[in-house]
């Protein structure tokens, strides 16, 4: 949780940072940003789900069932690009926004989400 935590935070300012330089942002923004950063923060935390226990688990009476955070995976990435769009961040601003805030590999797990989404 502590890892999820400080890579939204590192999404967040850079989001910020980008806003303040486009001159995109106002104090009133506050509330949006927080959204977003508590969105970006839900998406990892069912990639990491989707990750652990898959796409199917096992749910009341030993039924097999898709795993919830997979559609809520899906609902967090709406959202977040809807916010983005908001601001008036672009997709082409958003994929060098999204861009190293993951140290493991150089790309947030959003960002390979939607580079995948555009392949398919």
């Amino acid at each position: 949780m502590e890892e999820i935590q400080k890579q939204s935070e590192k999404y967040i300012k850079k989001v910020i940072k980008m806003l303040t330089d486009f001159n995109l942002i106002t104090k009133a923004d506050e509330a949006s940003l927080q959204m977003l950063k508590d969105t970006y923060e839900l998406y990892l935390m069912c990639k990491q789900d989707v990750a652990t226990n898959g796409l199917v688990i096992t749910g009341a009476n030993q039924r097999l069932i898709s795993n919830p955070s997979v559609n809520m995976q899906l609902k967090c990435v709406n959202t977040i690009l809807s916010i983005l769009k908001d601001f008036g961040i672009s997709s082409r601003s958003r994929k060098v926004l999204m861009a190293n805030t993951n140290d493991e590999d150089n790309t947030s797990p959003l960002a390979q989400f939607l580079e995948k989404s555009k392949e398919d």
